[in-house]
């Protein structure tokens, strides 16, 4: 989850007085992406830092990850990471 998907979820509770589920998937990808178990503790650790857990809810979706357009060959970056600025 990005900084400003964070931020936007937050926004939208408090818009409608309301709680969040979080929900991602995360199942299996490709060998060269994030392990999975990876995701898994970004995600307990977003949730347990940086959301109200009196409205939150994290429940994780283990179904594989599915991926759109032209297939990479094994170990080249994808386009995120090679347009991404250089900080």
């Amino acid at each position: 989850m990005h900084r400003i998907h964070e931020e936007l979820t937050k926004r939208a509770a408090r818009a409608v007085g309301g709680s969040l589920l979080i929900h991602p998937a995360v199942g299996v990808t490709r060998p060269e992406d994030v392990h999975h178990a990876l995701r898994v503790e970004a995600y307990e650790v977003l949730v347990r830092n940086y959301y109200d857990p009196a409205t939150t809810l994290l429940s994780l979706m283990p179904l594989a990850m599915r991926f759109a357009g032209r297939a990479r060959p094994c170990g080249t970056p994808s386009s995120a990471a090679t347009t991404a600025p250089r900080t």
